[in-house]
């Protein structure tokens, strides 16, 4: 849901492969459980969630309630503040 509308497809075909990739490097993370034990093989997942925790809590917004086309919107690399449109107020005394 966090990719722009004209990628939205090839970001999610790219997940869906990165998912694939990683399940097939977890085939051969097991391999290596007999020379860590069990505690290595626990001490590298906890530091390999601590990293995925630590980039989800600074570089992914929160999106609940936010339409799905103003999702991009958070992205922007511009973080300058954009200029108020003009709007003309039409009072009585100029009408007269």
């Amino acid at each position: 849901e966090i990719f722009p509308l004209n990628v939205r497809a090839s970001g999610v075909a790219l997940s869906t492969a990165a998912n694939w990739a990683m399940g097939a490097v977890m085939t051969e993370v097991v391999k290596l459980f007999p020379s860590l034990n069990i505690d290595g093989v626990f001490y590298l997942f906890a530091g390999l969630c601590l990293i995925c925790l630590v980039f989800v809590y600074f570089f992914c917004p929160e999106t609940k309630g936010i339409m799905l086309e103003d999702i991009e919107g958070l992205f922007n690399k511009s973080k300058a503040a954009k200029s108020p449109e003009f709007v003309e107020v039409k009072s009585p005394v100029n009408q007269v």
